[in-house]
């Protein structure tokens, strides 16, 4: 039983190695679209840093956030963008609408560990021109940052938590492309929503007090707000315990969903011929 999962995990790897490979050759084909790709994702947080640093210096510090602590929040955010984005619901849409998921579907592994591959080779790319403007950033701004080990790891688990959860998030809005073509535009409107209290657009902190605590019962908000808190030190340990936690279930949450959708949507992408 030992020998046969150690199989399974080898031949997963040797799988992911050649998908990984795959996706690696692809982006190198795309350089350009995936530097102008990696330069609109820190528009953002570019553009709600100097709204709020200029909010800050007229009004003085809101909620506790003064200049320096809205300086590290942006600064972390692009950071936490990069890492969390995906985009399969666009493209598992188009792998329906063209009816290619029927080749993916005979292949030996999950139409899913190709999403996955793909979203791993774009960050890693995108990190040859990031990490210099993160550098940069870092020097121009010299945003207070808790840079100890112990804070770094905490981190970078919220971060990898953050980015499994939004990478489901997506995945379980891709799946109703087998209802519908225009998964995406669902998609759209549950992000924009989570985008506004999830942590996107300002810190949680300085959103309405009703909104807060909606937002802390969601998901959007372990994917965004919450790492880039971690990140500039905003929370306490308990309360990084049990955002740990939180971001934990919705995970298994989402896994779920996900999979009871796929399971159902094959059935009907099936029962169509196509």
């Amino acid at each position: 039983m030992i020998a046969g999962a150690l199989r399974a995990v080898a031949g997963l790897w040797r799988g992911y190695k050649a998908l990984l490979h795959l996706t690696w050759s692809e982006m190198l084909q795309y350089r350009a679209a995936v530097f102008i790709w990696t330069l609109w994702s820190l528009a953002g947080p570019i553009i709600h840093l100097s709204v709020w640093s200029s909010i800050v210096a007229a009004e003085g510090a809101l909620a506790g956030y003064d200049r320096g602590a809205i300086v590290a929040y942006f600064v972390v955010q692009s950071v936490v963008y990069h890492f969390t984005g995906a985009w399969q619901v666009w493209d598992f849409s188009y792998l329906i609408r063209t009816g290619r998921l029927s080749a993916r579907l005979v292949k030996p592994f999950d139409p899913s560990h190709h999403l996955v591959a793909s979203n791993v080779a774009f960050k890693l790319m995108n990190l040859v021109w990031l990490i210099p403007i993160w550098t940069g950033m870092y020097l121009y701004f010299r945003p207070e940052l808790p840079l100890g080990v112990g804070s770094v790891l905490t981190f970078l688990l919220a971060l990898l938590l953050a980015s499994v959860l939004l990478f489901l998030w997506n995945q379980c809005f891709a799946m109703i492309a087998f209802w519908t073509v225009r998964a995406s535009a669902f998609y759209e409107f549950a992000d924009a929503l989570g985008y506004m209290v999830g942590g996107g657009i300002a810190p949680v902190a300085l959103i309405p007090p009703a909104l807060q605590s909606i937002s802390r019962a969601l998901p959007y908000y372990y994917g965004v707000g919450f790492p880039i808190e971690v990140g500039i030190g905003a929370l306490d340990g308990a309360a990084v315990r049990a955002g740990l936690w939180a971001s934990a279930l919705w995970i298994a949450a989402l896994f779920v969903i996900y999979r009871l959708l796929w399971r159902w949507g094959l059935k009907r992408f099936s029962a169509v011929g196509a």
